[in-house]
């Protein structure tokens, strides 16, 4: 039987995720301290995706906000081939006049896509965003194998262990997530496990031939978001105080230096314009803590100069430490972990500080609870773990198209916590869908979770795998009913 499904919105990623095997890159000019001339510096654009497609009758189209490191404040216009068919607005979103529809591909001259940039200005200075391409997508008719459930709204908790719906059952046409499934596991992926959960539902599972659901996997980067929520719970708790203090406040070396100038905000967005460490190297450094403090200005706090740091967000694990006299993995386990059945072990450098901006393990099933504590706004079962206002905004960014508070785009507004080689924790809050791949782990050496010598995580580079890929097959597996 024909169903209606309605394609939803979806992204290309422009940048591809360099974590700890090459953390990122970038550049910026160093500023000259003790100049008393005031420069006035260009506002700039960070959105991270440049091809976006929309369904057919639907105006929004994209945020493409810019940030100016002097504050000041911003207009934005429209330029480019199509700019007289959008509206932007104050904050820089951008709009349809009016909604388009979808037009028939055989005719020339309409191809369904439309391109335009964004420019911001601050009265003197103009940024000009990438050139932005929107093709719009047929709402299609489409079958599936079996008969879908329409529109299901009956949520459950896992207790000490999940419950187990099917697809189909859930709103998901089973079609896609077998495709997706073997794609995860397609040859030379070393893909360990994949979950799919729905409505709090178990609706897919599939582990490695010599891999159990019991068997640990690791975070990679993916525990980055975890360090997000401890700072987010602090403030909620008024540990800290709020995102635009000074971070010195608490990483106590860096007060009566420039570094001072730092803010907590500009940490959980990779604003700090300090130098930027090799990922390998840091990975491998014994005191990782101190060669993260130790980073020397290259720029002016606020800039963003690269996107991506691991030393960034060691710094933020060590703000929750100093904030509230508890480490953070003692911090995890008893704000979120007792509360919603999470066990993990979260690796330490080899002079005993916590590795917060990675290399925490646990199974697949408990980060999948996670990613459903997310999907649910922070609330657990009617336990508010982490309030509704900081899961709102840490989690903005990300869903605008941009990286934020240790937060990625996933796309269809979702947001997805990331780690190196394809670890993936994808939540998407309006469908209470949450999509899991981790990679298959070894823990290598003695067994112990202290990074050195030759104690690593063992974990292989998927050969044919892409994040966004594979997100989006598991999302297309929904199916939408008109009411």
């Amino acid at each position: 039987m024909a169903r209606f499904r309605l394609i939803k919105l979806t992204l290309t990623p422009l940048f591809i995720l360099l974590l700890i095997s090459s953390c990122g890159g970038g550049g910026g000019s160093s500023s000259s301290e003790g100049n008393p001339t005031t420069i006035n510096s260009p506002p700039s654009f960070s959105i991270m995706v440049s091809e976006w497609a929309i369904p057919e009758n639907q105006i929004e189209v994209l945020t493409a906000q810019a940030s100016d490191p002097d504050g000041d404040s911003l207009s934005y216009s429209m330029g480019g081939e199509d700019a007289s068919l959008f509206n932007v607005n104050s904050m820089g979103k951008v709009t349809f006049k009016i909604a388009p529809d979808y037009e028939d591909p055989s005719d020339l001259d309409n191809n369904n896509l439309y391109s335009f940039n964004v420019m911001a200005s601050d009265g003197s200075l103009t940024a000009t965003s990438t050139s932005f391409l929107v093709q719009i997508q047929d709402v299609v008719i489409e079958d599936c194998s079996v008969e879908v459930s329409d529109n299901p709204n009956n949520k459950v908790w896992p207790s000490l262990d999940w419950e187990v719906s099917s697809p189909e059952a859930q709103g998901l046409c089973p079609d896609e997530i077998n495709q997706a499934m073997d794609y995860a596991f397609a040859a030379n992926n070393f893909t360990g496990a994949v979950m799919v959960i729905r409505n709090g539902y178990v609706i897919a599972e599939r582990y490695a031939d010599n891999r159990l659901s019991s068997d640990f996997v690791t975070s990679w980067s993916v525990a980055k978001s975890f360090t997000s929520a401890l700072v987010g719970i602090a403030i909620d708790e008024g540990s800290i105080n709020n995102l635009d203090q000074s971070a010195s406040d608490y990483l106590t070396s860096w007060q009566g230096t420039p570094k001072q100038a730092i803010t907590i905000r500009q940490l959980m967005n990779v604003e700090t314009a300090l130098e930027l460490i090799d990922g390998g190297t840091f990975y491998s450094g014994s005191d990782q803590l101190q060669m993260s403090l130790d980073r020397q200005l290259i720029g002016t706090p606020g800039n963003k100069l690269y996107t991506y740091s691991n030393s960034d967000v060691m710094l933020a694990g060590e703000l929750v430490r100093s904030a509230t006299q508890t480490l953070p993995n003692q911090y995890l386990n008893s704000k979120i972990s007792s509360s919603i059945g999470f066990s993990g072990e979260w690796w330490q450098d080899s002079v005993g500080n916590l590795m917060t901006y990675c290399c925490l393990d646990a199974t697949p099933r408990d980060f999948a609870r996670f990613g459903l504590l997310f999907s649910r706004k922070g609330n657990w079962n009617g336990n508010q773990i982490i309030s509704e206002q900081w899961v709102n905004e840490s989690t903005a960014t990300a869903i605008s198209g941009q990286y934020g508070f240790y937060w990625w785009p996933a796309g269809n507004q979702g947001y997805t916590a990331l780690g190196v080689q394809g670890q993936i924790v994808g939540v998407f809050p309006q469908d209470d869908l949450i999509v899991l791949r981790f990679s298959t782990y070894t823990r290598m050496g003695d067994g112990s979770t202290i990074r050195q010598g030759a104690n690593y995580h063992g974990t292989s580079e998927p050969q044919s795998f892409d994040n966004y890929t594979f997100l989006g097959l598991v999302h297309s597996s929904l199916r939408y009913y008109p009411d």
